[in-house]
């Protein structure tokens, strides 16, 4: 395939005996000389298909008795020599559609007795030989569509108990033989779509248990025989698209009592009878669209139990009272149409889906009847009785409240005027004729009296006078906004509550923990380490966020920042904490900034020597003088200690964290030292390994010398050999 090749050599094929199939196919291939599969006796399948072949020359298939599938499609094949296809005993396929044939032979297929398939579509043909399939006894499927065959000869199908398929759409037929289909048994596909078909014959079909689609689409149909579908027991899809059909009857659809699909869209229907449908109650599918269809009865489709889809819509319905039945129906099964179905007229409600409206709105305009008026007028051809005609004028008064047709019956009375030329004085009575067409001047008063029907319009603009009241709706939206107006109320509680709490327990519990000083210096030993935390928790407020990190060992401390005024009377003995509480009461008296400097030399002077905090501490414990003090400053200015820190003195925390650092430095310090020291001792033991094995080594080198002095000897006894042969020789 699409291997660009242009011609096929004789011996192409040379040597491959066993070859059972070959592909030719896609390229521009336009001749095969006669030959060239000779070596192929055992070829099953040949496809040539795509190329530019022209033409068969007889005895191109010679020798391949066993080929059974041979394609040609999609050539450009004109010509084809008698017999050809001799020889080819065993062929079951052959396609010569979609090429250039305008005419078939006999001759071409004399001895195909077990011919299965014959695709010839799509070709030029305009007529089908009569004795074109009689050597075809075991022939399935036809295909004879895309062409231009105007008439089938009546006994073309002599075999027709094994076809299956007969396809005869895209052509130019314009009618059928009697009995054209009967005695198909096993037929299960009939095409006879986008033809010429003006008519059928009362009987055409016959007993096909196996067809259940017929397609008659596309032709020019405007009605059907009586019961011509009744012998189709098992067909489920019908289609009669795209015909001429103005209406339909029941007894078309007599017989195909499993139909489940009906397609009668793009037809010219207008009316149809309310039990056109009676006999399908088993179809599921029906489709009338794009039809004239005005109204229909209400009650039409009640037969259709079964029916899940319907599509009226491209219909022009007209939305008066002579659908309110239908109307009802929509409306109760609305799920069931598909497209929507919409008013074409009148104006008022025109392109309004039919279930969405009402029925005070499907009403009929009155007009007065004008045939009566027409009746009066006809006995004014008695031209003879000039009076007479006066009478039926006076009647014509009578009526001219009825509609201005009275006019053209004045016309009628001057084409008889011609008529009674012979007598001239008749003129002059038809001139008062004449006189009656001021009276239809007065008939044009009656048409306001139809305007007046019109003025139902405007109650249907009433109806939209319900649309304010879904404005209305939009004023609960506002509600929704007053909600959002309890959220700041929140915010403001939680700020203000807790800062007002924790200043006011703080002050009484100053003056009680005084009393408890001396209890605690007998705990400040046990509880250095764990103080050293608090320190750490005062200086990290500055961040906020820290603070409640490190809180998080001792949960009940981080409320009881305010009772940590409290604790600087108690902490006299604790070495940590007494440095950086007092810490704390430097910023609080950085309102006196003379009592803070000295605050800050003892505290910088206790905290660095932390082997003894006892006695630093006992020192710094005068300053307890100054506990008048912090009742002085306002509670506020609390907040302000754990926030400002003087950067220009160091604090005891770092002090303490340096020390640490020492600590860990000596530490760090010892234990390399000791690993060193025991690297060396592991040196010095490795360093003693490797010289005793040395040592060994030198030992066993010696013994292998003293092993090879030995062999030595051994030669030496060899090449003291010689010295007794010669002793031999001279004796």
């Amino acid at each position: 395939m699409n291997t660009n090749t242009t011609f096929l050599e004789v011996g192409a094929f040379e040597g491959l005996v066993n070859l059972i199939s070959i592909e030719i196919s896609n390229n521009p291939l336009s001749s095969i000389p006669v030959g060239v599969f000779a070596d192929v006796s055992n070829l099953e399948t040949l496809i040539l298909k795509f190329n530019k072949l022209s033409g068969l020359q007889n005895g191109l298939f010679e020798g391949l008795g066993k080929l059974r599938d041979l394609q040609l499609h999609e050539n450009k094949i004109q010509v084809i020599e008698d017999q050809v296809f001799q020889g080819l005993d065993n062929l079951e396929k052959l396609s010569l559609a979609k090429n250039n044939l305008t005419s078939v032979s006999t001759d071409w297929f004399s001895d195909l007795k077990k011919l299965k398939v014959l695709r010839i579509y799509d070709n030029q043909l305009t007529t089908i030989p009569e004795d074109l399939l009689k050597n075809f006894p075991n022939l399935e499927e036809v295909g004879l569509q895309g062409n231009q065959i105007t008439s089938l000869p009546p006994n073309l199908f002599p075999h027709k108990n094994k076809l299956t398929k007969l396809y005869l759409d895209n052509n130019l037929l314009t009618g059928l033989p009697e009995g054209y289909f009967v005695g198909f048994p096993k037929l299960k596909v009939l095409t006879l779509n986008k033809n010429k078909l003006n008519s059928l014959p009362s009987v055409l079909f016959g007993e096909m248990p196996k067809l259940t689609e017929l397609s008659l689409q596309l032709n020019n149909l405007s009605t059907l025989p009586t019961g011509i579908f009744s012998p189709l027991k098992k067909v489920k899809k019908l289609d009669l698209s795209k015909n001429h059909f103005v209406t339909l009857s029941a007894d078309y659809f007599l017989g195909p009592e499993k139909l489940t699909d009906l397609n009668l869209q793009h037809n010219q229907i207008k009316t149809l009878d309310a039990n056109l449908f009676e006999n399908l109650q088993s179809l599921t599918s029906l489709k009338l669209s794009n039809n004239n269809l005005h109204a229909l009865p209400g009650n039409i489709f009640e037969p259709l139990v079964k029916l899940s889809k319907l599509d009226l819509s491209n219909n022009p319905w007209h939305c008066d009272c002579n659908l309110k039945d239908l109307h009802g129906w929509i409306r109760d099964n609305s799920e069931k149409l598909k497209p929507p179905v919409v008013c074409e007229h009148p104006e008022l409600l025109k392109g309004q889906e039919i279930r969405s409206l009402r029925d005070d709105q499907l009403i009929c305009p009155t007009l007065p009847p004008t045939t009566q008026l027409i009746k009066t007028t006809i006995p004014t051809t008695t031209a003879r009785k000039v009076m007479s005609t006066t009478h039926v004028i006076t009647t014509t008064t009578s009526t001219t409240t009825t509609v201005t047709t009275t006019a053209p019956t004045t016309t009628t009375v001057t084409t008889t005027a011609p008529t009674t030329t012979t007598v001239t004085t008749t003129a002059p009575t038809t001139t008062t004729v004449t006189t009656t067409a001021p009276t239809t001047t007065t008939v044009t008063t009656t048409a306001p009296t139809t305007t007046t029907v019109t003025t139902t319009a405007p109650t249907t603009t009433t109806v939209t006078t319900t649309a304010p009241t879904t404005t209305t709706v939009t004023t609960t939206a506002p509600t929704t906004t007053t909600v959002t107006t309890t959220a700041p109320t929140t915010t403001t509680v939680t700020t203000t509550l807790p800062t007002t709490t924790t200043v006011t327990t703080t002050a009484p519990t100053t003056t009680t923990v005084t009393t408890t000083a001396p209890t605690t210096t007998t705990i400040a030993p046990t509880t250095t380490m764990t103080t050293t935390i608090a320190p750490t928790t005062i200086m990290t407020t500055t961040e906020l966020t820290t603070t409640i990190a490190l809180t998080s060992f001792v949960t009940t401390t981080a409320p009881t920042t305010t009772t940590a005024f409290t604790t600087i009377a108690t902490t006299t003995t604790v070495e940590p904490i007494v440095g950086f509480k007092t810490t704390c009461q430097q910023e609080w008296s950085s309102t006196t900034q003379t009592t803070t400097t000295t605050m800050t030399t003892t505290a910088l002077t206790t905290t660095v020597p932390i082997t003894t905090p006892t006695t630093m501490l006992r020192t710094t414990r005068p300053t307890t003088t100054k506990t008048t003090q912090p009742p002085a400053p306002t509670p506020p200015l609390s907040f302000t200690c754990p926030f400002e820190v003087n950067p220009s003195e160091p604090t005891p925390y770092f002090l303490h964290q340096s020390s640490i650092k020492i600590q860990e430095c000596k530490s760090h310090m010892m234990i390399y030292i000791a690993l060193g020291i025991i690297e060396m001792t592991c040196m010095l033991v490795l360093a003693k390994l490797v010289l005793s094995i040395y040592r060994l080594l030198q030992q066993r080198e010696r013994m292998n010398h003293r092993i090879n002095l030995t062999h030595f000897s051994y030669r030496r006894e060899v090449i003291l050999r010689p010295l007794q042969e010669t002793e031999t020789h001279g004796l």
